[in-house]
């Protein structure tokens, strides 16, 4: 349970009765946050998918290769949209944990790139077994 945003104020606001009054309390400015972040630009043809599925699920400008999607505001339920798009996109059955264990672009690309290169793979050697089960 740590913040995703810290705000620096002089002092906190106080009511009357000596609480502090969290009404008056500025909201964090997440988009000044993201943006003095350095952006890295997506390189390869995953990243620009999760990069894009990212930025229309969660309503941002951009999506940075080492932006976790968790600070970009994203939460369970909007991760499950993430992995179904991600799924349907691809034809692949990534598990909903993955996104928690890999929350940046440019990681879960990578274990996306890794399983369809061993799946592709997998593919590969099984078609060339029956081939030489039907040549011999």
């Amino acid at each position: 349970m740590i913040p995703n945003v810290f705000v620096s104020l002089p002092a906190l606001p106080i009511t009357p009765n000596g609480k502090v009054d969290r009404r008056v309390l500025p909201a964090p400015d997440i988009k000044s946050l993201i943006q003095t972040l350095e952006f890295v630009a997506p390189q390869t043809p995953t990243e620009e998918l999760v990069a894009s599925i990212w930025k229309k699920v969660l309503g941002v400008e951009q999506a940075s290769v080492n932006d976790n999607f968790f600070e970009l505001g994203g939460h369970s339920l909007l991760a499950t949209q993430v992995v179904s798009q991600l799924n349907s996109s691809l034809g692949l059955h990534l598990p909903l944990s993955k996104l928690f264990e890999l929350p940046t672009v440019g990681s879960l690309s990578s274990y996306i790139d890794a399983t369809l290169w061993t799946s592709e793979n997998i593919e590969n050697i099984n078609t060339s077994d029956e081939r030489e089960e039907f040549e011999l």
